[in-house]
């Protein structure tokens, strides 16, 4: 539809109100604004990027029984692994701002590619110190990876379609997921699992090397002086902890992200363990997670602040986080396994397709020019839901089992869907 603001003074406002909050009211959303090359190129490469460098976190849960196996130690402490690399990306994602500032967004998603591909080298040696310096090296991959995103994203995408574009980005944890359930329990089976993890490495190759021949994202102006100081992070920090609306949706942030995270981290070892699902179905219901978050992102950014505004939509998405934890918290192995893809499905819908929507919110609500320190500041205190995540859960599920611990994590999706959906308010 468009909008007119040819009438009296109370609709001039009420006009100019919509348009600010909804841009693509006040012209027609032409498809040729998205098929641009210079929005595609960057949003294609940023997906390659990005599937590849959470394809190495989301491969240490896949492969978590067979290593503990291995190594002839609990789970929950290969699981452990997952809190490294969220604990490492907490930190590093704070000086997103100062590395894009000084070397660009091309070399820095290099050098994030780098660290991935011997991190996960390392952790396939098998060695265990060797395997917590692959994490924390992971984890400096890990952790500037979405700020950079949305820094480049921002500066190429129309505002009309600014929710899809950002969503379609964050397509690219699912996308990891998947190809981590898809790929690497036939490999571990055929090969063992110190081999199937090296496929990580090469797929990280391969991204550096398109990277340097495609680019990402148009040529910006380095600030030689930029440094990596304290004063960097606290800067981030400060930003978000002072700003009424992004300390809001970084308390939300940090409940999803530990909930998706943790759910993640042990629904394999739970569906072999429990559920005595064989190891290819336990993979596939994981990917199946993960391929409905993909789904999710891309429906739910065509509709967001076209028929539904993204808060609502993200308070929404608590809501069927919550169903998704529940199903689990009830289920028992006499279920049939399509039950548990159901319910896989569910999840990956809440779980993985509030992510795009809530880095759009972001560059949306932070101020001009600090997208890159907003995004960086809400996501430290989601990786302090992704860090604590695993550990919290792998305790409850030692001391209440799987069942109450999927419960708890329910009530935890649910308030902070209340959270985010309260937040529509304030626009």
């Amino acid at each position: 539809m468009r909008v007119s603001c040819n009438a009296g003074d109370g609709a001039v406002l009420v006009c100019k109100h919509v348009l600010r909050r909804y841009p693509n009211t006040g012209n027609t959303v032409l498809l040729k604004d998205l098929l641009q090359r210079s929005v595609l190129t960057p949003l294609v490469m940023i997906l390659v990027i990005q599937s590849t460098i959470t394809m190495a976190a989301y491969g240490i849960p896949v492969v978590t029984a067979v290593i503990a196996a291995d190594m002839d130690i609990a789970p929950a402490l290969i699981g452990g692994l997952v809190s490294v690399i969220y604990f490492v990306a907490m930190l590093t994602g704070l000086l997103s701002g100062a590395l894009v500032g000084r070397f660009g967004a091309r070399a820095s998603f290099q050098a994030m590619l780098g660290f991935t591909g011997v991190g996960m080298m390392l952790i396939g040696i098998g060695n265990p110190a060797g395997m917590v310096l692959g994490a924390a090296m992971i984890g400096v991959g890990t952790g500037p990876m979405n700020p950079i995103g949305s820094h480049v994203l921002a500066r190429v995408s129309p505002a009309n379609w600014r929710p899809f574009i950002f969503s379609l980005k964050q397509c690219s944890t699912p996308m990891g997921g998947a190809l981590a359930g898809a790929i690497l329990p036939p490999l571990l089976l055929a090969y063992g699992w110190h081999v199937a993890v090296q496929v990580i490495p090469l797929a990280a190759l391969a991204a550096i090397a398109l990277a340097a021949l495609v680019g990402v994202g148009p040529k910006e102006p380095r600030r030689e002086n930029t440094g990596f100081a304290l004063g960097d992070a606290l800067a981030t920090l400060i930003l978000v902890a002072t700003n009424p609306i992004l300390r809001r949706y970084a308390l939300a942030g940090l409940g999803f992200a530990g909930c998706q995270i943790a759910m993640s981290t042990y629904l394999v070892v739970y569906l072999w363990t429990v559920i005595k699902l064989a190891p290819e179905l336990a993979g596939l219901t994981f990917s199946i997670v993960h391929i409905a978050g993909i789904s999710a992102r891309v429906a739910l950014g065509a509709i967001a602040d076209r028929w539904i505004s993204t808060p609502v939509l993200l308070g929404l998405l608590g809501l069927i986080m919550t169903i998704g934890l529940a199903g689990l918290a009830f289920s028992t192995p006499a279920w049939p396994p399509v039950i548990f893809m159901l319910l896989a499905a569910i999840f990956g819908i809440g779980g993985n397709g509030w992510v795009g929507l809530f880095f759009s919110e972001m560059a949306r609500r932070a101020p001009e020019g600090r997208t890159a320190d907003a995004a960086g500041g809400s996501q430290f205190f989601m990786y302090i839901g992704i860090t604590t995540g695993p550990i919290v859960a792998g305790a409850l599920i030692t001391l209440a089992g799987y069942a109450n611990t999927f419960g708890i994590f329910a009530v935890i999706a649910l308030f902070c869907g209340i959270i985010l959906y309260r937040a529509a308010a304030t626009d």
